[in-house]
């Protein structure tokens, strides 16, 4: 007898907590994990109609860089591309009009994380950084979201590509986030952060500076034929546990949109 799709949830989520990791690869597909860890897919289970499975998981820390440690972003994440870049490669996608050179630096390793080198500390300088508990729910394909509490607003980012890295309670996270829909994300939750984002000027200012933290293709393959539109995300998350968590609560928006 087939094991029915929740099973399946249950048995890759199990293989992940206990050590392994969930990697999605460029191609969309799911690659073995290596060790004691395994991933089910449909095709596993002798049954391509069934759904794709998810993992969803809630943790207490995200640690994607520092206020303090300008350098702190380098060490987490993993290398998206496959590339290690710095300010002067010619093998990288078309940054946005304005950006810095330095958007397409990689971190130790060739660690992609322009997130936490660029886009945290706008969000630091606004008054925005996690706090709380959060919560990523994934598909087999590595689509899924982020959901991130902090000051004044939760954001609930949308990314593909992703992978976990798992050993005990703290996971090693990577993405790729598309710059558009992180900008809309943003626009949707500003006013919450700070009322002098509730337009204007200020507000176009941070999502320019968000277009400009693009550092990677969404498909994750870099060609300098390509423009960037999207913004590779590492992280080190702790705590995590098998959760998707409650559905996010939209509170009034103060800027009366």
């Amino acid at each position: 007898m087939q094991p029915s799709p929740f099973a399946l949830a249950l048995i890759a989520f199990n293989a992940f907590a206990c050590g392994g990791s969930v990697t999605i690869s460029n191609e969309g597909g799911v690659s073995k994990p290596t060790g004691d860890a395994a991933v089910v897919s449909a095709s596993d289970a002798g049954d391509s109609a069934v759904p794709q499975q998810r993992i969803a998981i809630k943790f207490a820390t995200f640690k994607s860089s520092s206020s303090t440690d300008a350098s702190a972003w380098a060490n987490y994440g993993s290398n998206i591309d496959g590339l290690t870049t710095n300010k002067d490669s010619q093998d990288v996608c078309k940054r946005f009009g304005g950006a810095s050179s330095s958007v397409q630096s990689d971190g130790t390793g060739g660690i992609d994380n322009s997130w936490g080198h660029n886009v945290m500390p706008m969000f630091y300088s606004v008054g925005w950084a996690f706090e709380g508990v959060g919560y990523l729910v994934i598909d087999e394909t590595g689509n899924g979201s982020l959901r991130l509490p902090g000051k004044g607003a939760t954001m609930v980012i949308p990314v593909v590509l992703a992978r976990l890295d798992t050993v005990g309670t703290t996971s090693t996270f990577s993405a790729v986030i598309p710059v558009e829909e992180l900008v809309s994300v943003f626009k949707s939750v500003a006013g919450r952060i700070s009322l002098s984002l509730c337009g204007g000027s200020a507000l176009e200012t941070i999502s320019d500076q968000i277009r400009t933290s693009a550092d990677i293709p969404s498909t994750g393959l870099q060609s300098p034929s390509v423009t960037c539109n999207a913004i590779s995300i590492g992280a080190e998350l702790t705590g995590v546990v098998d959760e998707q968590g409650p559905s996010v609560v939209v509170e009034p928006d103060p800027c009366g949109h």
